[in-house]
């Protein structure tokens, strides 16, 4: 496997106690720091790029959320196959970044704030 799944394990749980800019660090250095030839690159910067993306919602930086949010949504969706993408329940995400891309004010309701990521580790 190209990552850490530890970190990655660690990442997700930050993430999901709404400590997105933790889940950033460690998934920015601990996960995503392998070759970009890695297959699970993309999906990894995508990851790291939906934290932050909830992070700048959090500082009240609608700009750089709505930014980050497109740009997280287009990485995973393109990396959805990679190894690591078969660790969270992808689809659900997926629709999850789909209805935010389309309605940004759903991110009040979010699963992804109120159930945070599957992990099927």
């Amino acid at each position: 496997m190209d990552i850490d799944q530890i970190r990655f394990k660690q990442a997700i749980a930050c993430f999901n106690s709404g400590q997105f800019y933790e889940c950033h660090d460690i998934l920015e250095h601990h996960c995503w720091q392998a070759k970009s030839s890695y297959p699970s690159h993309q999906f990894i910067q995508g990851l790291i790029q939906l934290a932050v993306a909830f992070h700048h919602h959090f500082q009240a930086n609608k700009t750089g959320y709505q930014r980050l949010l497109n740009k997280a949504h287009h990485n995973i969706l393109a990396s959805q196959n990679s190894p690591a993408a078969q660790w969270v329940d992808t689809s659900v995400l997926l629709d999850h970044l789909q209805a935010l891309n389309e309605d940004s004010a759903q991110i009040k309701n979010s699963p992804l704030l109120t159930s945070g990521l599957s992990i099927l580790l």
